[in-house]
C-alpha cells in the first residue's frame, strides 16, 4: 500500500529533523572537547621540584617586562609587565582560596630579595584593577625592600601602627595613582618577631579585613627568621616567589617544609 504525499512529507521532516539533531549534537561534542583541551593546556606546568608531593600549587610564571624596576613607576603601563599572567595568576589564587572575600594573602620568599615586593605590588594593582579595595602591608620590619622598590621614602608604618604611635590613615600611602593604599614597615622594630606574634597584630589584621577586601602582606623572607611563619598564621594563603634554577627549588621545598610544619597549609608559589 502507497504512502499518502502527507506521510511521505512528515517522514522527511523527521528524518531532517533528526539528521540536524545529530548534527548539533555532534558540534556540541566537538566544542566541549575543544573547551576542555584548551583549558588543559592552559594549566600552567610546574617546574621539576626536588621532592614529589610538596604540598604546595604552582600557580604560574611571571616574565617582568623591560621597564619593571625603577620603583615600578610604570606599573599602570600594561608594557611594563605582563598584565595578563597577573590576571592568569589572580584567578588561579581565587580558585585555589576557594574565592575568598576578604583575602589576606602573604607574599615571601626564601632570601631576601626584590622579587616579592615587585610580585605584592603588581598583583596588588592587578586585584585594584578588578574592582577589589587592595592595601599592601609591609610586614618585613628587619628591611625596607617594599620602600626600596615602590619608591616610599622615610614614612610611618607598621610598626608605629602597632605601637600606637600613629593611626592607620596616618601611615597609609596611596601608591599606583591612588588605586592601592600601602602600609611601609615603618620604624624598625627591636623585637620583629615578638611583635608579630603579639594580639595587637592580630587584631589589627581583623580590622583590616573588615575594611578591605584584599590584603596583601609582604613578608620577610622564610628561611632568614621566624617572622614569616607568624605572619602566614593569620593569612587565608600564601604565596611563594621563587626561580626556577635548581638551588632556588631547594629553598623552596625548605621554606614549604618550615611552613607546613609550623602549620600553615594553603601555599602557593610562581616563579620569576
Amino acid at each position: 500500500m502507497r504512502a499518502s504525499p502527507a506521510q511521505s512529507g512528515s517522514g522527511r521532516e523527521v528524518t531532517a529533523l533528526i539528521w540536524i539533531i545529530g548534527s548539533l549534537l555532534v558540534v556540541a561534542i566537538a566544542v566541549i572537547m575543544i573547551v576542555l583541551l584548551r583549558r588543559h593546556d592552559s594549566e600552567p606546568r610546574p617546574p621539576a621540584l626536588p621532592r614529589a608531593n610538596l604540598p604546595v600549587k604552582f600557580l604560574g610564571r611571571i616574565v617582568y617586562g623591560a621597564n619593571a624596576d625603577a620603583h615600578l613607576r610604570l606599573t599602570l603601563d600594561r608594557r611594563n609587565f605582563q598584565s595578563a599572567s597577573f590576571v592568569q595568576i589572580n584567578d588561579r589564587l581565587r580558585v585555589f582560596t576557594g574565592a575568598r572575600t576578604p583575602l589576606v594573602l602573604l607574599v615571601t620568599g626564601a632570601h631576601q630579595s626584590k622579587d616579592p615586593a615587585k610580585v605584592a605590588a603588581m598583583l596588588a594593582v592587578t586585584l585594584a584593577r578588578a574592582g577589589e579595595s587592595v592595601l599592601v602591608v609591609d610586614s618585613d620590619l628587619r628591611s625596607a625592600t617594599v620602600e626600596e622598590v615602590l619608591g616610599i621614602e622615610d614614612a610611618v608604618g607598621l610598626s608605629d601602627v602597632l605601637a600606637g604611635v600613629h593611626t592607620l590613615e596616618e601611615a597609609m600611602v596611596p601608591w599606583a595613582r591612588g588605586l592601592v593604599q600601602v602600609l611601609p614597615n615603618g620604624m624598625m622594630a627591636p623585637d620583629p618577631t615578638s611583635l608579630l606574634e603579639s594580639d595587637q597584630w592580630r587584631m589589627f589584621v581583623d580590622r583590616l579585613r573588615e575594611r578591605y577586601s584584599a590584603v596583601i602582606v609582604h613578608g620577610s623572607p622564610v628561611l632568614a627568621s621566624a617572622d614569616a611563619a607568624k605572619v602566614a598564621g593569620i593569612a587565608d594563603a600564601v604565596l611563594l616567589v621563587t626561580h626556577e634554577e635548581q638551588v632556588a627549588l631547594e629553598d623552596l621545598a625548605a621554606s614549604v617544609d618550615l611552613l607546613v610544619a609550623a602549620g600553615i597549609p594553603a601555599l602557593t608559589y610562581v616563579t620569576v
